[in-house]
């Protein structure tokens, strides 16, 4: 078995057919000679099926009737010798049958195992089975570090350390002097005197005088620098100054220029309250006048007088009243009719707008167009024709009893047009044409959009829910005609008739308190602690706080302007009620709401006034606390609600 050609051989065990043996030794030390041969003389009669011993934890055997094949890998040496040390603990020896034609010959078949003992390393024994555990370490070959081709260098290599030291070097000098046969020139030389001789003392004073000399002109930069940064805030604090007056000076005469408009135009209903509350006043001046200079049958002349010039002054203003009504209705109908036109959009998730035409939006588009052709006056006779066959062809879609009188009048028109009637002439017929055809675009049935922008519902059932009697006007109207009083039992007057009679009695102007109302509700918002109060309080509710309460003036300066004056909590960690509350002016205001604690800011005998008129508010506004609890904070919409809202309207 030693030679080459003899590593494959014909193997015959205990005169059975011939087998397969393989042997493959692995790097774990095999056991004795005697367990090695034990374990190749097990059964070998089953077919295919290995047999491995116990003992020969890498070496396995297998029958076959093929010939035999012995494989020797690179740490397994087959020597054919005689077993000479049985001893050896590194080496196997097993005998091996082998038929050489018909002579049967036994050989010994020496294993040697190579491969480098391993340290043990420790395991485990399981407990139940018995199984013993080997830490990995001990039963695979550690990684190989293979030495790199690429070539280094080290810094230390490469640089050289260096160190410093100071040293003091030699310099050697001669002196020459004039000697015979040497002459030197003592042009250049100097006689050198010595001075003073200073003792210790008097030098550390001289240390001493130089040092506050240089701390003198030191202290005086300092203060140079000091004064100048003084003299620089000054200036900034004063330029702050002039430009805070100039902001208000303009804010003033921006807000008198408005104002002055707003009196020689008036177009919304404060306009009008802003004119009669002129109105009062001058009645009330010329009543004083006429009071302190007449008497008698003189004193009642005088207030014929006036009351005729009041007369006067009031059909003047009810006039712009009158041509303001109309401006407002003719706008107030085209935004109606644009908001039925408009798309419906969203905001999606990524936040951009989808935007959707409907057939009813594309409806309320075309009615608007319409509409706004019949308005203009500067159309020529054909021009106003094509408009008038465009509408009548929209409106024939629909047969009733307005639509046929809407056809009669436009074909009426036609007729005139083509006998060139003046278009002065056609005045009352063109405002019948516009009043039906509005009413044509605001049936629901012709034009769906515009239903949801109705005042009155189109369902009848509504109408008997949330309706309240007005004893003034003897109307019934829902509960949003009527304003919201805070010391009220019953719905009272609706808001018409209260303005109606603002106008002829009262004549207040809540131009100045609904700024003070928008500044402190936007105040409110801005604390987002859940406070309602100042959501809940009207107009006059605050207009009495102000002028009976707080005396229309700051509660700290006594400015009396309204437009500088704000309405802020007195704590500013408590929500804001009439109760708890001080008028202020705004730079007063932002400096209060810096403060904690109140009570270590301010003076006994102020904190004590301003308790007084808390107690005296909290007593007037009693029904406010429970109406306050009655409102409940509507709850969030959910994220989907940004898909499902009417068309209009922009989800935030």
């Amino acid at each position: 078995m030693g030679d080459t050609e003899d590593n494959l051989a014909e193997l015959t065990i205990n005169g059975n057919e011939p087998v397969t043996i393989r042997a493959e030794i692995s790097r774990h030390s095999l056991n004795s000679a005697g367990e090695q041969k034990d374990a190749i003389e097990q059964d070998t009669n089953t077919e295919n099926e290995p047999i491995v011993d116990k003992s020969f934890k890498d070496v396995e055997i297998e029958t076959n009737t093929d010939p035999v094949e012995i494989e020797i890998g690179d740490d397994l040496i087959i020597e054919e010798q005689q077993i000479q040390n049985e001893n050896d603990n590194n080496s196997r020896v097993i005998p091996v049958e082998v038929n050489e034609g018909d002579v049967n010959k036994t050989i010994s078949v020496k294993i040697v195992d190579r491969s480098p003992k391993k340290p043990f390393l420790g395991g485990f024994r399981h407990k139940l089975t018995g199984v013993e555990y080997l830490n990995a370490s001990c039963q695979t070959f550690s990684k190989k570090i293979l030495a790199s081709t690429v070539e280094k260098f080290s810094r230390d290599t490469q640089t050289v350390a260096t160190k410093t030291y100071a040293q003091q070097t030699f310099n050697d000098t001669s002196t020459q002097m004039t000697k015979p046969g040497c002459y030197v020139s003592d042009v250049k030389d100097k006689v050198m005197i010595p001075g003073t001789y200073v003792t210790a003392e008097e030098k550390e004073k001289t240390k001493l005088e130089k040092v506050i000399f240089l701390q003198s002109y030191w202290r005086r930069w300092i203060s140079k620098q000091y004064v100048i940064r003084l003299r620089k805030d000054k200036q900034e604090r004063m330029e702050w100054e002039r430009k805070q007056a100039e902001q208000k000076a303009a804010e003033r005469s921006e807000r008198l220029r408005r104002e002055f408009e707003r009196r020689m135009k008036p177009r919304t209903k404060s306009d009008f309250d802003l004119l009669y509350a002129a109105l009062e006043k001058w009645r009330q001046e010329e009543m004083e006048r006429i009071n302190a200079n007449h008497s008698g049958p003189e004193r009642k002349a005088a207030l014929v007088g006036l009351l005729e010039q009041e007369t006067y002054l009031i059909q003047s203003i009810e006039r712009h009243r009158i041509n303001a009504d109309q401006i407002n209705e003719e706008e107030f109908i085209m935004k109606t009719l644009e908001k039925a036109a408009l798309p419906k959009f969203w905001r999606a998730y990524d936040g951009k707008l989808t935007e959707m035409s409907t057939q009813h939006t594309i409806r309320a588009r075309e009615l608007k167009e319409l509409y706004s052709s019949l308005q203009m006056n500067y159309l020529t006779n054909d021009e106003r024709l094509d408009v008038l066959l465009s509408v009548k062809e929209t409106v024939k879609e629909h047969h009733c009893k307005l639509t046929q009188e809407l056809i009669d009048l436009i074909d009426r028109e036609a007729d005139l047009l083509s006998r060139k009637i003046k278009n002065s002439n056609l005045d009352g017929l063109r405002q019948r044409i516009n009043t039906l055809f509005l009413q044509y675009c605001k049936t629901p049935l012709f034009n769906p959009e515009i239903a949801r922008l109705l005042k009155v519902p189109q369902d009848s059932g509504k109408l008997r829910k949330d309706i309240y009697f007005c004893p003034s006007c003897n109307k019934y109207l829902t509960s949003a005609e009527f304003p919201l009083a805070s010391n009220s039992k019953i719905s009272g007057r609706c808001k018409k008739c209260c303005s109606l009679d603002n106008n002829a009695r009262l004549r207040n102007d809540f131009t100045k308190v609904r700024c003070i109302l928008q500044h402190l509700r936007q105040t409110e918002e801005a604390f987002n602690d859940g406070s309602r109060t100042a959501f809940i309080i009207q107009d006059a509710d605050l207009l009495y706080l102000i002028e009976n309460i707080w005396n229309s003036q700051s509660a700290l300066s006594g400015v009396d302007d309204l437009y500088e004056l704000v309405l802020i909590r007195w704590n500013k960690h408590e929500h804001w009620a009439p109760w708890n509350c001080v008028l202020l002016t705004k730079e007063e205001a932002s400096a209060h709401m810096k403060l904690e604690n109140v009570a270590e800011a301010y003076g006994r005998i102020f904190i004590g006034k301003v308790h007084h008129k808390h107690v005296v508010a909290k007593q007037h506004f009693a029904k406010l606390t429970k109406m306050g609890k009655q409102q409940v904070p509507k709850p969030p919409p959910p994220k989907g609600a940004n898909f499902n809202r009417i068309a209009g309207t922009v989800s935030g």
